[in-house]
């Protein structure tokens, strides 16, 4: 499957209804899925209306759920084989560790292709001199996003950069205060609607730092605030496999 089509869905995930969301979802949680059944299949599965569907495959820039599903059909194997390795584990009890490891490195294998295939080096290249030009580098992130900021942070300061890394809004926002013009705030969020996430990039732009979003959905409410975004793919955690591949 083209990367570019789960790209797509992230970039527009935020403009589409309700419905069109849950048809997002859906694709999201297990793309393998959608070409191999009917179109009553899927409104049966999804719960929404075949106009929502059609209008989710325009909106994706096809022509209609056959041309959508075509796209989808050029998956890499890696989803069925996932898939068939939770079923025999079901029957197969003593294979269950082994097949649960091999689940956890697929996830963690499609995350980083398809995040390679959406990064912006260009971008990159620019931030790594922007890093390296700021007196302060600061990470902001909620739950599991905060992980994140962490391991940037420790990362980081190998280098011997100021770096900071916080989950707290209120702790943030003092912390903006102290930091000056030419300074870096980098807001991770993988939604990028988190309201506390929204609030310090919000304020942290107002007090001229250089702002950065790391996130999946680079049309979110976060992003009208960051000068620069970085683009990952990253899905929600489910469980405990996708939160590892997060």
């Amino acid at each position: 499957m083209s990367n570019s089509v789960i790209g797509r869905i992230y970039d527009i995930y935020h403009s589409l209804t309700a419905g069109e969301r849950r048809v997002a979802d859906f694709i999201l949680e297990d793309p393998t899925r959608l070409p191999q059944m009917t179109t009553l299949e899927l409104r049966a599965a999804i719960g929404v209306s075949e106009p929502t569907i059609f209008r989710f495959c325009k909106a994706m820039g096809y022509r209609g759920l056959q041309d959508f599903r075509i796209q989808l059909a050029f998956v890499t194997g890696e989803g069925r084989e996932s898939k068939r390795a939770t079923k025999d584990a079901k029957t197969d009890p003593q294979s269950a560790r082994r097949d649960f490891a091999r689940s956890a490195l697929l996830a963690m294998q499609q995350v980083a292709a398809r995040t390679e295939h959406l990064l912006d080096y260009a971008e990159l290249e620019l931030l790594a001199d922007k890093m390296l030009e700021a007196h302060r580098i600061t990470f902001f992130g909620v739950g599991s996003s905060y992980l994140v900021c962490l391991d940037a942070k420790r990362k980081l300061q190998r280098l011997d950069l100021d770096v900071r890394a916080g989950n707290c809004m209120s702790d943030m926002l003092a912390e903006i205060n102290r930091m000056k013009s030419g300074d870096m705030l980098v807001v991770v969020s993988h939604s990028g609607t988190t309201l506390d996430a929204q609030q310090v990039i919000r304020v942290g732009a107002m007090h001229g730092l250089e702002t950065v979003l790391l996130t999946s959905y680079p049309e979110s409410a976060c992003a009208r605030h960051a000068q620069h975004v970085i683009k990952t793919y990253a899905p929600e955690a489910s469980h405990s496999r996708s939160g590892i591949a997060s």
